[in-house]
């Protein structure tokens, strides 16, 4: 076969598209229902995936209330099946930081006179799915 001919789509090992375990599609599935769950609060999609100086943030949704514009920032985490683990053992004092630099950055570009950082913590089930929002403190 010449190098003309190979498509590395053929061979899912060298695809760097492949994802064996589904991982991605977990999270993109995941990032979904986070949406879901803050568009009930009242909250509106601005980005997905959006690119900082301190990281990628996974959502982000603003709304007006009371003349001000509000935005928050929202970390997805997002497993298989029921996940015991607390939002203390899936979130380090590190990322908690850098969840607040990019809040921060952001309140900023978008000209926001208040920030709100919360995590989602997404159980995607073969029966059901689950979403827990929590509002991450100041740090």
């Amino acid at each position: 076969m010449s190098e003309a001919d190979f498509d590395p789509k053929l061979d899912p090992k060298l695809d760097p598209n492949f994802d064996p375990k589904g991982t991605a599609r977990t999270g993109r599935h995941g990032e979904l229902l986070a949406l879901r769950a803050v568009e009930a609060l009242g909250w509106q999609q601005w980005r997905c995936n959006v690119p900082l100086a301190a990281g990628e943030a996974d959502l982000v949704c603003t709304r007006q209330r009371d003349g001000r514009r509000q935005v928050l920032l929202v970390e997805v985490k997002t497993t298989r099946g029921d996940d015991e683990r607390g939002l203390g053992e899936r979130l380090g004092a590190a990322q908690r930081g850098r969840l607040w630099r990019m809040a921060e950055e952001l309140a900023v570009t978008l000209g926001a006179s208040e920030i709100q950082v919360t995590v989602a913590l997404v159980a995607i089930g073969s029966q059901r799915h689950s979403v827990t929002l929590s509002e991450l403190e100041a740090f």
